[in-house]
Parts: structure tokens; sequence; C-alpha cells
């Protein structure tokens, strides 16, 4: 018997390139793993509508002054001013998690005072807590030391691992993601499959198949960044720069609050914040 979970799924072979990515109500593990994860070679993204409805995280997370009280003095490394590829003035910083809610997010008067005063700048750049293992004590190789910082533990009962991390064996890795409308994460691909968590509002997301790479202009590979794309925007590119770039097939979405996306390993993918946003990906 066919349910209404695989039906979705087995549509995804009939979606065609640059539309929307297919929304599917909670598909069973075995549905997830044979139908979406398939062989692995042919997987495609894919959002699952359902599954965070019982994660405390969707309605705590929404109270940023109430998570400032609780977890203010814990430390957290922040990317400073946009694209970590793109911008010749990114930087990361490391400041208390008071600080950046206070600073970034709130947008407190005299925090950003603050902030621009200690360093010498006129305006506020975005600030970005971006792919942290948040929910653990961690050892960060900064410039100019190894430092141990206390994380936030008690977070992570808050969320919860969704079960189809479970198919494609290897070591799960959980990393939070907290910042302001208008975070960009460059078009890049990472080595792992990706559950995409959108606990707090919304980000917006394209996605391209592993068979487009050569249109996408990566770095060269014996770049740090060759997992990433030169092109600085993909929603409006330079097309003197990069001509092909507009043939490359892609699909794309708005992964809403409490949605969970699937991003196979491989798949270039450029991600911007709508609204201040709180994610979680469970890469294995």
């Amino acid at each position: 018997m066919i349910g209404r979970a695989t039906r979705g799924v087995q549509s995804l072979q009939q979606r065609r390139y640059n539309s929307t990515v297919i929304r599917i109500r909670s598909p069973s593990f075995e549905d997830f793993k044979s139908n979406i994860l398939k062989n692995q070679k042919d997987s495609e993204p894919v959002i699952i509508t359902d599954k965070l409805s019982d994660w405390p995280a969707v309605s705590k997370w929404k109270d940023l002054r109430s998570l400032m009280n609780q977890y203010g003095d814990a430390m957290v490394p922040v990317e400073i001013g946009g694209s970590y590829a793109h911008n010749p003035e990114f930087t990361q910083d490391l400041m208390s998690f008071r600080d950046f809610i206070n600073t970034f997010l709130l947008k407190d008067s005299e925090s950003i005072q603050n902030f621009q005063n200690e360093r010498g700048l006129n305006t506020l750049p975005k600030g970005y807590l971006a792919q942290h293992t948040l929910f653990q004590t961690v050892t960060l190789a900064l410039p100019s030391s190894l430092t141990m910082i206390s994380q936030i533990p008690q977070m992570a009962s808050d969320i919860k691992i969704p079960e189809y991390v479970r198919a494609g064996g290897g070591m799960l890795m959980v990393n939070g993601w907290l910042g302001p409308a208008g975070t960009v994460s460059p078009l890049h691909k990472d080595p792992y499959h990706n559950l995409f968590a959108q606990v707090v509002g919304r980000k917006y997301m394209r996605l391209y198949p592993p068979s487009e790479m050569k249109k996408l202009y990566p770095f060269n590979n014996f770049s740090t960044l060759r997992n990433t794309s030169r092109v600085e925007d993909p929603e409006n590119h330079d097309e003197t720069r990069y001509p092909l770039f507009a043939e490359a097939k892609y699909v794309e979405c708005t992964v809403e609050e409490g949605e969970l996306l699937f991003v196979p390993k491989g798949w270039w993918h450029h991600v911007r914040s709508l609204d201040v946003s709180f994610s979680v990906s469970f890469w294995w």
C-alpha cells in the first residue's frame, strides 16, 4: 500500500527544475530511506512540514529576551560583516550571548553604540551566530589562542534529533544558526546530508544539483573555499563575469517556521534569512 507521504515523495521524479521544492507530511523512516534518500546519489531536496510540532524550541526560542536572560553569560563566536567568501572585511568575534542578542537582534541602541565604539565603526555590520555547536562545550581555535567556551547544553532539551538521520550512517553533527533578517550563507556545498530545521522565522534557499557545478564557478581546488561559488549573489548575478550561471538548473523554497528541509550531500545551496531566524542543522 502506498501511503500519503510516499505518493508525495514519488512526485519528486516529475518535478521540474527552476521550481519550488516539494513539501510532504511526515514520511515514515522507510519512506524517507527508500524514496527520498534513495541510493544517496539520486537524492533530491524535500521539505517535511510537520516534524517540529513537538519541539519545545518552536515556542520557547521566539522569546529572545528570555533566552538572553537565561543564557546570556555564554560566550559565542559571531561572524561579522556578511559573506565569509566575498567580503574582505569579514571577521569573527567572540562575545556573550547577551551582547549578541542585544546588538544584532534586538538592536538595542546602547549595545550598538558600544559595539561600534569598541571597533571604530560608524555603522553596524551584519552579525551572525552561524554553524556553531551551540549545545555543548567546545574549544575554539582563535587567532590568539585555543579558547574553551561554555555553550548552552540546556537548549539541547528543546530540540529532538530527527529519526531520519539513522538512514545514512556516519557521525552526526548538530549546529545552531541565529541571526537577523538579511544574513546570507554564500552558495556552497557540504560533504554531508543535512536535515535543516527552521525553528524561528523564515529562510529563502536556492539549491543546485551536483551536476550543475561547472556552471556555478567554484573557487579553484587549491583554495580553502573550493566548496564555495565565486558568484556573490545568485539572486542577482553578474552576467558578464559569470555567463554560464544563468543556465544552471535549481530548485528554490522559503523554509517556513516549523519545517524541516532535507538537503542531500553535494547539493549547492544559497541561504538568505527573511526574518530574525533560528535554525538547527543536522549533518550526517
